[in-house]
């Protein structure tokens, strides 16, 4: 993970540990929420204001209902 947060490449870290793909290399590579998080921000739209979503109560019984 500390490769991979300093910006190293999936298929270099693959090489330094001796796998043969990056397949191979996927289960090592779990990425923690902070990576998560900054990622899902890099995606927002300007004019949208980033937080949490918070599902309302209609839409929780709606979805109970199915």
């Amino acid at each position: 993970m500390r490769l991979l947060d300093a910006g190293i490449d999936i298929a270099m870290i693959a090489i330094w540990l001796g796998h043969a793909g990056i397949e191979s290399s996927q289960p090592y590579l779990h990425a923690n929420m902070k990576v998560k998080e900054d990622a899902l921000n890099g995606t927002t739209p300007t004019k949208v204001e980033s937080g949490r979503y918070h599902a309302t109560y209609e839409l929780l019984t709606f979805l109970s209902g199915l």
